[in-house]
């Protein structure tokens, strides 16, 4: 499996001992926020001696961070979830390559990679708790996560709904990435060569079609498979030639008949309308909007 010197290079560079230390304190994260270092003795029948070296090593490469009190153990970084899920793939035959980094969201970070096909693909973490991530308790409450690691539990299960959104939509036709493989954090899609509409804006050749575009897609979405984006905006609507757009970032999205949906699609189409405005000066009144798509404002 070869790596860029990113997380995917410290994967691959895991001795089968670290790993083995890796995924014993990944089980015990589940009731440990302090994972005691005996306790990962015990179930790697390492010695302590041995135990206390890697417990150091992977320190130095920023998987763990030491504690003394109230007993000996370390807290598992975000990087190490990471770096397990990554080489897990990789022993899985699914990614054989992860490279550059291709992008930062507010609750993700993609990377290029190779599946075992030869597929170019995206290769996006989702990381709950990220520093620019501005909704934390609302994520928090996606479910009932009782694991001391609560923000890796719930980066997995956005990671499933958007997955799951994606196996919704794509077989439709709509514009959204073709969704390729999903485990744990981890979701791997088609990868897409256009660029984010706040960066590509200025290029587009008729903005009230784009426009028009964005809006025709999501009452196919409301219409075909009866859901809402739920954070529709400038940063994960890509433009390609000929102002093709692929719409991605799926992880919020709800159903039209749950508790809220209303109030997501309009802020959606709000988001839209105010970037169209403020950036290309295209003007279209809100309330008609929503009554072409849902049938009332």
């Amino acid at each position: 499996m070869f790596f860029a010197k990113t997380i995917g290079y410290i994967a691959k560079n895991l001795t089968s001992k670290e790993l083995t230390f890796l995924s014993e304190a990944e089980k015990l994260s589940q009731h440990f926020l302090l994972i005691p270092l005996k306790e990962v003795a015990k179930r790697t029948s390492f010695s302590s001696t041995l135990t206390q070296k890697i417990m150091k090593n992977l320190n130095k490469k920023k998987l763990v961070r030491l504690s003394s009190k109230p007993y000996v153990g370390f807290k598992l970084t975000p990087v190490a979830f990471d770096v397990l899920t990554l080489r897990l793939l990789g022993e899985m035959n699914v990614l054989v390559y992860i490279g550059k980094e291709l992008g930062v969201g507010k609750e993700s970070k993609v990377y290029e990679g190779l599946t075992s096909k030869d597929e170019e693909v995206a290769v996006k973490v989702l990381k709950v708790g990220m520093p620019a991530f501005k909704k934390v308790k609302r994520y928090r409450l996606l479910r009932n996560v009782s694991s001391p690691y609560w923000s890796y539990e719930t980066s997995k299960e956005l990671a499933k709904r958007e997955f799951k959104a994606l196996k919704k939509l794509y077989p439709r036709k709509a514009k959204v990435p073709k969704p390729i493989f999903q485990f744990r954090q981890v979701l791997l899609t088609e990868k897409i060569k256009g660029e984010m509409l706040v960066n590509s804006y200025w290029k587009i050749l008729h903005p009230e079609k784009l426009l028009e575009q964005i809006m025709e897609e999501i009452k196919f979405w409301l219409e075909t498979v009866q859901i809402v984006h739920g954070d529709l905006n400038q940063y994960n609507i890509l433009i390609e030639e000929l102002d093709k757009i692929t719409v991605i970032d799926w992880a919020q999205w709800v159903t039209k008949n749950d508790y809220g949906s209303y109030f997501l699609l309009e802020r959606d189409i709000k988001t839209i309308l105010d970037f169209f405005r403020k950036k290309l000066g295209v003007k279209k009144d809100l309330n008609e909007v929503k009554e072409y798509l849902i049938g009332y404002r």
